[in-house]
């Protein structure tokens, strides 16, 4: 067996964990990074110290020090980063940590954290639905080549806004998305879990997929394997197949919201204190989800909640919309 020290095991995770969004490897970083700097100076622990010293107790004090310093927001992410290192620490060193030890770690975390306050978000679900219609309804422009930036943006945009409207994905989760993960009318994310389109939404993708298809044939045959679902159609980005990022989703929702609304609409969004963002499709998501399984329970797998107060919180959502 390695023996490790924990710079070494710190090294070797981030290693096995190269599949992250760089949002999550950052996050990482960052409470990794913190993880090491609390064992420094509450236990003089050091980067050359063998991993084998490190104890439940350690990721315990360290739940308390978040819950000293930082938000509850933090203190949830960071804990869980500590929690799957620890879980790496598991497999690498079990005379260490054991699967026993990993167990009870997470149930004493899990009773420890503070509480969220769930609050259900603010939600204009007519707003999401024009914008919607929108994307259905608005044909793209007349092809000028036979690599028409304008052309495959607006095909990407209107696929983009009904495949995150039907599925509820998270902005980090569309980034991550595939062109092999689409077949069949399903999106067919991680561990098998399959999310279903409509006939539009699947219709929108074929069409924007058929379009891009040139553009997809002249990448090697290695990146082919993996190309992204959604992709870049910039200048910078030229003909190359480059995922698409957070930043250009959030300005595609804002050019959609531009165009739907009039100008004294979007006057009156903003001054009821309501965002239409990328996540705003995932809370619509949800109150459609409930709205058509009223099943608490199924929505949470459907927008894969790990807590059932997260999905019980849109209920009020639902109640004050069919007034």
């Amino acid at each position: 067996m390695k023996i490790y020290t924990i710079r070494d095991l710190l090294k070797d995770y981030f290693v096995s964990v190269t599949t992250d969004s760089t949002h999550l490897r950052a996050a990482k970083t960052q409470a990794l990074s913190l993880f090491q700097l609390h064992l420094a100076q509450t236990y003089k622990l050091s980067p050359t110290t063998l991993a084998t010293n490190l104890t439940p107790d350690h990721a315990l004090s360290f739940l308390t020090y978040l819950q000293e310093s930082r938000s509850i927001e933090t203190e949830h992410l960071y804990s869980r980063i500590a929690l799957n290192f620890y879980q790496y620490l598991s497999q690498q060193a079990p005379t260490s940590i054991s699967e026993q030890d990993f167990a009870d770690l997470t149930d004493q975390i899990g009773r420890l954290r503070r509480r969220k306050l769930h609050k259900p978000p603010k939600l204009s679900l007519a707003t999401i639905q024009r914008i919607i219609a929108t994307a259905q309804t608005t044909q793209p422009p007349q092809k000028q080549s036979a690599f028409d930036r304008h052309y495959l943006q607006v095909l990407r945009d209107k696929a983009l806004i009904l495949v995150m409207a039907e599925t509820g994905l998270r902005v980090s989760e569309v980034c991550n998305l595939h062109r092999y993960q689409f077949a069949n009318n399903h999106l067919t994310l991680a561990l098998g879990f399959s999310l279903p389109l409509t006939s539009s939404a699947t219709m929108s993708l074929d069409t924007y997929l058929s379009e891009r298809a040139s553009l997809d044939n002249d990448q090697s045959l290695t990146t082919r394997q993996q190309l992204p679902l959604f992709a870049r159609h910039d200048k910078r980005a030229s003909k190359r197949i480059l995922a698409i990022s957070r930043w250009t989703i959030a300005n595609i929702i804002d050019d959609w919201f531009q165009i739907t609304l009039s100008p004294t609409e979007k006057q009156a969004i903003i001054k009821k204190g309501l965002k239409i963002s990328p996540h705003t499709f995932r809370h619509y998501f949800v109150v459609s989800a409930l709205t058509q399984t009223e099943d608490i329970a199924e929505t949470m797998r459907l927008s894969r909640h790990k807590d059932p107060a997260t999905t019980r919180q849109y209920l009020s959502l639902i109640s004050s919309n069919s007034e």
